[in-house]
Formats: structure tokens, C-alpha cells, sequence
């Protein structure tokens, strides 16, 4: 290398340095590929970084699994590739931080301030500094939600062993459904034809595939209920949020009382659907439904406090919130309708932990899948991406990959604890088995609905799930006349229009 520029010298010593590793002139004079190779074998800097995440899964009793160091590895060679080709180093002294030093940070941050405390508490701390040192929080970020173009999506349901079922009444049953809505006119033609296209009959019959037909039709009217709330309540001031909070509750617990006139049409289609789908539910399953449905509709409440008030949460106090805001705690309802599960079961400790591993899972499927759509109408505050963008620095594969992490871990932690459920009688016994047999199709509804509906692929679906890549949307912001004027609801491909000047 006696040709060398002085800067193409520059750029190999920081190579050097930055491995450790000394050399003589011959061995600089050899081809480029076998010294990385050479150096990547004897890099001791490799070694610390597995030994690190080893000593670290030992402390808090977690496993890791080898793809994640390979996965630092290669991060790590494309670095010092990166410094060879185009000069990129690490931060100076003061910005660079110790393993020992990051390890404290994120272990303060996070241990510290996850309330549940015990075995889920060093959970919490131990996935927040392995996802930061996994995707290096102090790297230079090369895209970012507003350069990338393309979503890539992950196979959520590669191990979950549930497979895909469908209720046989689906097609019948959810045209009952849809004619009941249209009679309600909760939108305009327009947003009537985008919300039917989004297909909620199907979410319903996937998650439901073995309940009576009446069963189903209640399910079919909650999925309903759900996005027409969504719809209404995502653009309006906290205030307004809370006046239809208030109306909804008052009409779930009160379907006999006729509603007001003038009142807003959410009053009547939850009076009219409390006064069907609860007429044979069991006292059990009508309590617990009661109680998840009102804590879902407080939680829409705060949802736009948050959003009205600029608000942000940690990831640990978001997953909180949005396991009462996603709706999947009332969603699994009609798997017990026809159930007498006393509270002292339904709420153990043990079951609850299964149940909100589900609806865990369901935010990470729905948040990542949902996204673009919520990124394209700027309705993506209260999305667990955007979450984990903010608090970990890192742009929006890195943030996706850390939610398939927690995915998985959800999914192994309910399998596990599936094999350890409680018995309380043989009375109980057998309805909170075919309780739990219901609920483990919920993930892989979400996942299947959000594919074969139309309301975040469009007609696209089925390819984008066969590529796992989608082109992100453009933004658009939304008018201060759509806010104050009537609930429009855009089909994804108007959403794709290109936005004009």
C-alpha cells in the first residue's frame, strides 16, 4: 500500500484500531475481503458483545437466542465495512458510553420504572438494554419514518401453532350485520361503501369460529360497534370524546331505555346492539363483558387527552394503556357468552396473565400492520411503533423488529403458561379450558383479517402478504372542517392518491 493516498491510509488505521489487531505492510498488501474476514475471526470485540448479552441473560434469568447475536455480528461487519468504503467511524470519546455504562442506563431507565415489579419487572428491564444494545440507541440512524420507503412486514404467526378457521355461517351472517348498520347510517354513502370494504364480518368469524349463529352475530355487531367508535372518536377534541364516551356507557348498561332525541347515532347502535347481543349471555360473561367494554371506552377517552394535550409514554406505560385501548379484552367476550366462569377464575392471577398475553400480542400484530394507514392520516401518536421509534432512537425496521421480538416472547410466554393452567373443580375445569381453547385464535385473526380485508392493503392484500413489503403512504393532514363536519372514512386506495399541491 506504499501508493496510497495519506487518506485512504487514515481510513485502514482507523480499521485497524478499531479491531485491535496489529499488521505488518505485507499483510495490509493482501485483498480486502480476506483481511475483514481475518479480522472479523480474531476480533475480541465480537467475543465481548456475546459474552455481554450471555452474562446479562443469566442475570435476569431470560434466555437468548442466537439469532440476535448473529445479528450484532452482522451489524458489526457491515461497520467495519462501512469504514473502510466510506470513512464512517463511531462517536468521540465523550458521546461513546461502556458496556458497563449502557448497561446502567437502560436498566435505571427502565427497571425502575416498570410498576409491575417481580419476574415481569426484570423482564421489562432486561428486553429494554437488550433491544438498545441489539440495535445500537447511539448509532447513526441511516432512514427514518420520513426517508424510508417501503414497510417490511414480519410473519407474526410462524410459530404460533393455531392455524387459520373460519365460522361456517360467516357469509350470512355477516350480511345481517351489515344490513343492520346501513339502517343506522352512522356515514355517508362514500364512507358506508370504505368502512363495509374493511370487511369487520370477517375479523368476527375468524375470531369466533366455533360459537352458536347468534353467538356470531354479536360478535359481528361488536366488531362493527368498534370501528364505527374508532371512526368517530380518532380527529375529535377530548371534551367531545368524553360526551360520546358517556352516551355509549349509558346505552350499553341501559338497553331498555329508549335514547334522546337528537342524540348522536352511537347511542342507538350500542342500545340496539347491548339489547340483542346480551339477551343470552350468561350473568357471568354479561358482567365481565360490562366491565371491559367501559374500561375500553375510558381508555378512548385518555387516548385523546394524549393526543389533544401532545402527551407521550414510555413503551412500558403505553402497552398498559393499549391493552385497555385496543379492544381485545371485550373482543374476546363472545367466547364466553354461553359461560358461567366465576370472577375468582376469570380474574386469577394466572388467567388474567394468559388473557392479556393475547391481547398483547393482538397490539404489536395490529399496531405494525395498521400503521401505514395511521402514518398516512396522521393518526399514528397512539400506535406501538412510533412508541418504540421515540423512546429507543431508532428508525422504523429496528422499531418493527423490536415488536416481533415482543411478539414472540408474548406467544412463548402464553404457550407456556398454558401448560400450567390452574384447576379449580371439575365444574369450572372444563368451561375455562374451552375458554382459553377459544382465545388462542385471536392473534392469528388479526394477522389473517388484516390480509384478506381491504382496510390496510386494499386490493393489494394478498400480495403484500405474500412480499411482506408495502410503499409507505404519503401524509396527509387532515382539514379543521373534517373535524368539526361529518366522519369520512377513506378506503386505502384513495389514501394512495397522490396528494395535490
Amino acid at each position: 500500500m506504499n501508493g496510497a493516498s495519506p487518506r485512504s491510509s487514515r481510513k485502514f488505521f482507523r480499521f485497524e484500531a478499531l479491531l485491535g489487531v496489529q499488521t505488518d505492510h505485507l499483510a495490509r498488501s493482501r485483498n480486502i475481503s480476506e483481511r475483514i474476514a481475518g479480522a472479523a475471526r480474531k476480533c475480541r470485540f465480537f467475543q465481548q458483545q456475546a459474552a455481554l448479552l450471555l452474562q446479562i441473560a443469566s442475570v435476569f434469568r431470560h434466555c437468548i437466542s442466537a439469532s440476535l447475536i448473529r445479528g450484532r455480528c452482522q451489524q458489526l461487519v457491515a461497520v467495519l465495512i462501512g469504514s473502510i468504503f466510506i470513512g464512517w467511524r463511531p462517536p468521540p470519546g465523550d458521546q461513546r458510553r461502556t458496556d458497563a455504562e449502557r448497561f446502567q442506563r437502560y436498566h435505571m431507565a427502565h427497571h425502575v420504572t416498570c410498576k409491575r415489579g417481580g419476574r415481569q419487572g426484570r423482564r421489562c428491564s432486561f428486553a429494554a438494554h437488550t433491544t438498545s444494545r441489539i440495535y445500537g440507541r447511539d448509532r447513526p440512524q441511516t432512514t427514518s419514518k420520513m426517508t424510508q420507503k417501503v414497510l417490511h412486514l414480519p410473519d407474526f404467526m410462524a410459530n404460533w401453532p393455531w392455524p387459520r378457521r373460519i365460522h361456517p355461517l360467516y357469509e350470512d351472517v355477516s350480511a345481517e350485520s351489515i344490513a343492520w348498520l346501513r339502517s343506522l347510517a352512522p356515514f355517508d354513502p362514500e364512507s358506508q361503501l370504505a368502512f363495509e370494504k374493511c370487511n369487520f364480518g370477517l375479523l368476527a368469524a375468524l375470531g369466533y369460529p366455533d360459537v352458536s349463529g347468534e353467538h356470531l352475530r354479536m360478535g359481528m355487531d361488536l366488531m362493527n360497534v368498534f370501528f364505527v367508535i374508532d371512526e368517530y372518536t380518532d380527529i375529535q377534541p377530548a371534551t367531545t370524546v368524553r360526551e360520546m364516551a358517556d352516551i355509549v356507557i349509558d346505552a350499553l348498561n341501559n338497553p331498555q331505555k329508549p335514547r334522546p332525541s337528537g342524540e348522536m347515532v352511537l347511542g342507538e347502535l350500542v342500545r340496539q346492539f347491548a339489547e340483542r347481543g346480551l339477551r343470552t349471555a350468561t350473568a357471568e360473561a354479561t358482567s365481565h363483558f360490562l366491565k371491559d367494554f367501559t374500561e375500553y371506552m375510558e381508555s378512548v377517552v385518555l387516548e385523546a387527552e394524549d393526543r389533544c394535550n401532545g402527551a407521550t409514554r414510555s413503551i412500558e406505560e403505553f402497552v398498559r394503556v393499549r391493552r385497555l385501548n385496543n379492544g381485545g379484552r371485550p373482543s374476546l367476550s363472545p367466547c364466553e357468552l354461553h359461560l358461567s366462569i366465576p370472577d375468582e377464575v376469570f380474574y386469577h392471577p394466572h388467567i388474567v396473565e394468559l388473557r392479556d398475553a393475547i391481547v398483547d400480542m393482538i397490539t404489536a400484530i395490529n399496531d405494525v400492520l395498521s400503521y401505514n394507514r395511521e402514518q398516512a392520516t396522521e393518526n399514528d401518536h397512539f400506535n406501538l411503533v412510533t412508541v418504540v421509534m421515540r423512546e429507543l432512537n431508532v428508525d422504523l425496521d429496528s422499531a418493527i423488529a423490536w415488536i416481533t421480538q415482543f411478539h414472540d416472547d408474548l406467544a412463548e410466554r402464553f404457550k407456556r403458561g398454558l401448560e400450567r393452567v390452574p384447576a379449580f373443580g371439575p365444574e369450572v375445569d372444563g368451561q375455562l379450558h374451552e375458554y382459553l381453547r377459544s382465545i388462542v385464535m385471536w392473534p392469528r385473526c388479526v394477522d389473517n383479517w388484516s390480509y384478506e380485508a381491504g382496510r390496510y392493503f386494499g386490493d393489494q392484500s394478498l400480495e403484500v402478504q405474500r412480499t411482506r413489503r408495502v410503499p409507505l403512504l404519503p401524509r396527509r393532514k387532515r382539514c379543521p372542517e373534517q373535524v368539526q363536519g361529518e366522519v369520512q372514512v377513506y378506503s386505502i386506495e384513495r389514501l394512495a392518491e397522490p396528494i395535490a399541491a
